[in-house]
């Protein structure tokens, strides 16, 4: 779940335009969203802003685990987009999908998973982005690494991030995302022999 919107977050914020000529992650978003059961009401804290900062709250994580089939549905909707529109060659950042969902059942599922830790990412989204711009010039440096490496390590880097955040606040919750976060990574990050 989270993995899904931090990759369509960072597309909008580098305005990342796939292959397809007029494509746009907001407007994918928002489509792949309300044909699945969403109102326009219920997407406006998913969708993100012209910086790429998404405003969702608890009441959005928990609307998202009320309705998640449709939920999937539209990440499905959002994924098959997004991989339709990648240029031949293209390495592809894109969250597994069957992983995403195992994963927002596990968040859902789970009594002890505290959402107002998670809703701590976007209220400290500064403290996120310049973690994750500390260790950006460590990413950079990997000039003998595989495109694909440096892809799964600034992966790796955003869910740490991440993780460093919500375990201020608590230690299981931080735990199951940094778990739930791996599980999610961009598929091309099981073919990559990064660590």
């Amino acid at each position: 779940m989270f993995t899904l919107l931090a990759v369509l977050a960072l597309l909008a914020a580098c305005h990342a335009a796939p292959a397809c000529d007029g494509f746009n992650v907001n407007i994918t978003m928002t489509r792949c969203l309300t044909d699945n059961g969403f109102t326009y009401d219920d997407i406006k804290g998913l969708i993100p802003n012209d910086a790429g900062a998404i405003s969702f709250d608890e009441n959005d994580y928990r609307l998202l685990c009320t309705k998640r089939m449709e939920y999937q549905k539209a990440s499905v909707c959002i994924i098959d987009e997004l991989n339709r529109c990648q240029s031949a060659g293209d390495i592809s950042i894109t969250p597994n999908i069957d992983q995403s969902i195992k994963v927002m059942n596990m968040m859902c599922d789970d009594p002890n998973f505290k959402l107002e830790c998670v809703v701590l990412l976007t209220k400290n989204s500064t403290e996120v982005q310049k973690c994750v711009s500390e260790n950006y010039d460590v990413i950079a440096e990997m000039r003998t690494k595989t495109m694909q490496e440096v892809v799964c390590e600034s992966s790796k880097v955003g869910v740490k991030c991440a993780v460093d955040i919500i375990r201020k606040c608590d230690e299981h919750t931080a735990d199951v995302v940094l778990g739930a976060s791996y599980m999610s990574l961009p598929a091309v990050c099981s073919n990559s022999t990064a660590s």
